[in-house]
């Protein structure tokens, strides 16, 4: 009897002690390292500006030039996934827009009019290169916070701004021509406008708010920076007219003596970004005729 149970513990426990013996811990699996960004494309960083070199032609080669210049470029972000640089300074201001992936690239011309002409994109010319960086998330958005920065200031609010209240302020103010070009009010015409006849009037403070918030805290939107470049004109500015076009921005005219008695007339493109109640001025592109 005792035998019996014997043999009967041995086919019970044999089977069970035989699988542990065969089978071995799997190690837990190792999580990858996260992939690397690519090299970026610019050989120069100057506060939020980047320098991409100039290819030099075989034939300057053969005329002695041994460097080849640097072009600048401000990456102004991608409202609406359209990729947005700029080049150029005081003197006028060229704007490229590219969608990701790009085909071609929409170049805006610092001219009376804003000519625009397209160039296939190619990402191994000069401005190719800067949208691939750009695309890649390796340029800092002109005017932002770095991130390493103490955190901008709470926003100050500013009154939402409705197409009704805007038609009656434009009928009710013969002089200011907050119309777009189909001759209906815009807010952000109306946005637009406030902002150049505060800057009008000499009230940079007032002009500062219809600015996006965290544009205020860096750069040229400062309004330290803004303080700075009015109070170097011979006078205020003398703000004509804004229109809006298609795509959401605005057009401003004005125009400002120097103080060198030289006179100026501006063509502003702005660009706006709007949330839920508000709009504020995101980004400004201009021509200066002097």
């Amino acid at each position: 009897m005792d035998a019996v149970k014997i043999a009967v513990l041995l086919a019970v426990v044999a089977p069970l002690t035989l699988g542990a013996c065969g089978r071995e811990d799997t190690p837990a699996a190792q999580s990858e390292p996260p992939p690397q960004p690519p090299p970026h494309h610019w050989i120069v960083k100057e506060g939020q500006e980047y320098g991409y070199p100039e290819e030099i032609s075989p034939t300057e080669a053969l005329a002695g030039r041994a460097a080849s210049e640097v072009q600048m470029f401000r990456y102004m972000g991608n409202p609406n996934g359209d990729y947005r640089l700029m080049s150029g300074g005081a003197s006028g201001q060229t704007l490229y827009e590219c969608h990701n992936p790009c085909d071609v690239i929409r170049i805006t011309l610092p001219d009376y009019y804003g000519s625009v002409k397209h160039v296939v994109f190619n990402p191994s010319t000069v401005i190719g290169s800067a949208f691939t960086d750009a695309f890649n998330g390796q340029l800092e958005e002109y005017g932002s916070v770095p991130p390493q920065a103490p955190s901008p200031a709470a926003p100050i609010a500013v009154a939402p701004i409705d197409a009704t209240s805007s038609a009656t302020a434009a009928q009710s103010d013969g002089s200011n021509q907050s119309q777009t070009g189909a001759g209906v009010a815009s807010p952000a015409v109306d946005v637009v406008t406030h902002f150049y006849r505060a800057l009008e009037s000499g009230n940079v403070h007032e002009a500062a708010m219809m600015i996006l918030p965290e544009k205020r805290e860096v750069g040229p939107f400062r309004e330290a920076s803004l303080t700075k470049f009015y109070s170097s004109l011979a006078g205020p500015i003398q703000f004509s007219d804004v229109s809006s076009l298609n795509d959401g921005s605005v057009v401003a005219r004005y125009s400002y003596k120097k103080r060198d008695g030289g006179k100026c007339s501006t063509t502003a493109r702005i660009f706006m970004s709007a949330s839920e109640e508000q709009i504020y001025i995101q980004n400004v592109l201009f021509n200066s005729r002097c």
